[in-house]
């Protein structure tokens, strides 16, 4: 059974001759009724701050159990950025790799073209040498030959000024012809009659 300090004002005792003294037990009953009082005050405000530490208590569990699917929920995304860049960056390091390998496929071709392209104009320009060389020399062969006629023409040419005897003053001279002109007509002239013996 509960007491409350209202049930220790309102305690009658009964009375006996030789009893305690009236006033004592009523002070005394009034002293514990306040200190009664005083301690359900001080036991309801330590329920109330109970009540008010267990609120806070179950509000930082709350706030603790965010926290923690928070850092996990950081984590997850933590480790799928991670794995989505490792992902990411192999990706690209493979295309980089082909990109790579196709730009030295195209060099290795391109080297190849140039390697053919020099080798043809090195043919080329032995052929035009070689081709030159030989016109040169057709040409020298020409001037050769063509020295050797006009070695011939100058021979035949003298031996027609040796053939062409001065005509035997009978008549008076003509008009004096230029020697190129006497030289044509010597060399249009029919030659001599063979005398047969």
């Amino acid at each position: 059974m509960k007491i409350t300090p209202l049930d220790i004002q309102q305690q009658t005792f009964r009375r006996r001759i030789r009893g305690y003294d009236f006033r004592e037990v009523e002070e005394f009953l009034n002293l514990l009724r306040d200190e009664f009082e005083g301690q359900i005050l001080e036991n309801q405000k330590l329920k109330e701050e109970q009540i008010r530490l267990r609120n806070l208590v179950d509000d930082y569990r709350g706030k603790e159990e965010l926290l923690k699917s928070a850092i996990i929920t950081a984590q997850k995304i933590t480790e799928d950025l991670r794995a989505n860049a490792l992902k990411e960056a192999r990706i690209v390091l493979s295309e980089a790799e082909l990109k790579g390998e196709d730009i030295i496929r195209e060099a290795q071709v391109r080297l190849g073209e140039i390697l053919n392209e020099i080798k043809e104009l090195k043919r080329q320009k032995l052929q035009f040498e070689t081709n030159l060389r030989s016109e040169i020399e057709t040409h020298l062969k020409l001037l050769e030959a063509s020295q050797e006629q006009i070695g011939k023409v100058q021979a035949v040419e003298e031996k027609l000024r040796m053939m062409v005897r001065p005509p035997r003053v009978l008549n008076p001279e003509p008009p004096a012809q230029k020697p190129e002109v006497k030289l044509q007509a010597a060399v249009n002239a029919p030659p001599p009659l063979k005398k047969q013996g």
